[in-house]
């Protein structure tokens, strides 16, 4: 008992330093994963701030080209500013955030920001304002097709994600909101106002434009549960290798256990069997020693007696060793039952008559009942070993009987489902729910305390369980200790 308590510490501080061990694993795995959503968002984040920059830069460009195409006298003028201008210069003069001094840089002709004088510079920034709103007022009135290439979105979000270190694939879609109607185009189709999609982002296009028709770029990328993937794979193998680990431990305890539980089975199997064994050689040795004791003057019906021991223990000893060998030949895998047609009702009824007598001379008032109610009792299986089967449990019934009151063993058949339930009861002993578990374990004897007439090598239900599940069957038992044990087997039924 005091093994077994060892043993289950043992095993629960594994398990629960295993438990602790993942458990940490997982909230590192989660955090981690954390931190790598929000750094892919903000991946993506930077990359359509960086995508719409260059969209807006490429239609200052298409406005810069315009007024290179325009024959207006206006904007003969302002081509003269604008052939050596910068886009973000452009940008800039257009909204105010450039220093004035800048502008003598793209001015034709000039020598030196010092040699341009403030007018000038006034009137070359005021003519480009005037020639720049007026192609930006007819740019914001243009369509969304007219204004973004996809191609050209595409090709440079892909680069800027790539540079970000994403490489999943993703859809887009631009939209317009203007008065109360949304135009969009892009090249697949989703639901962009799904605000429960965690990786669906959006970016302002033309940000500094005042005008209704404001333009938004919204991109859905799929490959986040990927990216976290690729940083966090490993804490999968890491998992996976101490769940192998665990469970290669405890197997290894378990098997430890198992040996020693089964060294212990094999010395008491040793321990029954010298007991056994010494008893008949013993009577047949001393029986032997009188036969050849020439002084002693024994009467013809004293030396049948010695005769009859020795031939007596003979077979007992006989019995001992086919029994051995039935075990161990049982266990080969070239060993084959002979099937047959058997009528169990018949084996039981004549096994009935073999041990009535025997029940009534170990126990007073014994009595064996039969209730044969199988319409079906005709199964299939070796007629020899079953009888054994039949047989080895009443054997056992008579064995472990109750010696305060009457034995009554009581064997009943019945159909169920096709099937023909064999049950064989007694109010014996009973057996505990400790060692109710281990009966059908070979060389496995239930401990008797101070009797000691109770025999065997606890073989007897381990070849019982054999028979039984390789002739088709099945065996499970009930018992409660003081009460008494029932045995039920089940067998694929036919009619005669």
């Amino acid at each position: 008992m005091q093994k077994k308590r060892r043993t289950l510490i043992t095993i629960s501080c594994l398990a629960i330093a295993y438990i602790i061990l993942v458990v940490m694993m997982l909230t590192y795995e989660r955090s981690i994963s954390k931190l790598l959503s929000q750094r892919f968002d903000n991946c993506v984040r930077r990359s359509l701030i960086e995508t719409a920059r260059l969209v807006e830069e490429k239609d200052m460009l298409n406005i810069i080209n315009d007024i290179a195409r325009d024959t207006t006298e206006q904007s003969k003028n302002a081509r003269a500013i604008l052939n050596d201008t910068d886009p973000e210069e452009v940008s800039d003069l257009l909204f105010g955030n450039a220093n004035p001094t800048s502008v003598a840089d793209v001015v034709p002709g000039t020598v030196s920001r010092n040699e341009v004088s403030k007018d000038k510079l006034q009137d070359a920034r005021q003519l480009m304002l005037e020639v720049l709103a007026r192609k930006y007022e007819d740019a914001s009135s243009r369509s969304i097709q007219e204004r973004i290439d996809p191609v050209f979105l595409r090709n440079t979000f892909t680069r800027i994600l790539n540079e970000n270190g994403i490489t999943d694939s993703f859809s887009f879609v631009v939209v317009c909101r203007h008065a109360g109607i949304i135009e969009h185009f892009g090249e697949k189709p989703f639901n962009f106002d799904d605000s429960s999609d965690v990786a669906l982002f959006e970016q302002t296009l033309f940000r500094r434009e005042v005008n209704d028709r404001p333009l938004s770029l919204i991109v859905k990328v799929e490959g986040r549960p990927s990216y976290i993937f690729r940083y966090t794979w490993h804490v999968l193998p890491i998992i996976l290798c101490m769940t192998i680990l665990f469970i290669l431990l405890i197997y290894t305890i378990y098997y430890i256990i198992r040996k020693e539980r089964l060294a212990e089975i094999q010395k008491a199997f040793v321990k029954n069997m010298t007991h056994e064994l010494k008893t008949p050689v013993a009577s047949i040795s001393l029986a032997s020693e009188m036969l050849a004791d020439p002084s002693l003057s024994l009467t013809p019906e004293t030396y049948t007696s010695k005769c009859r021991i020795i031939n007596s223990e003979a077979k007992r000893l006989t019995n001992i060793i086919e029994r051995v060998l039935q075990s161990s030949v049982l266990e080969q895998k070239s060993f084959s039952y002979s099937t047959d047609s058997v009528n169990i009702n018949e084996i039981v009824t004549s096994a009935r008559e073999s041990f009535i007598l025997k029940v009534q001379q170990q126990s007073i008032g014994g009595k064996i009942l039969l209730n044969l109610n199988a319409d079906q009792h005709i199964i299939y299986a070796d007629r020899v070993h079953l009888t054994n089967v039949v047989y080895n449990l009443m054997d056992n019934a008579i064995k472990y009987r109750e010696p305060s009151r009457p034995l009554i063993i009581e064997i009943s058949t019945r159909n169920t489902d096709g099937r023909i339930f064999v049950e064989f009861g007694d109010n014996g002993v009973g057996i505990s729910d400790e060692h109710i578990k281990r009966i059908f374990d070979k060389f496995y004897r239930i401990p008797t305390g101070n009797r000691h007439d109770v025999k065997g090598f606890g073989l007897g239900l381990s070849y019982v369980k054999h028979v039984v599940t390789n002739n088709g069957g099945n065996i499970s038992v009930q018992s409660k200790l003081g009460v008494g044990t029932r045995f039920t087997l089940d067998f694929q039924a036919f009619r005669a």
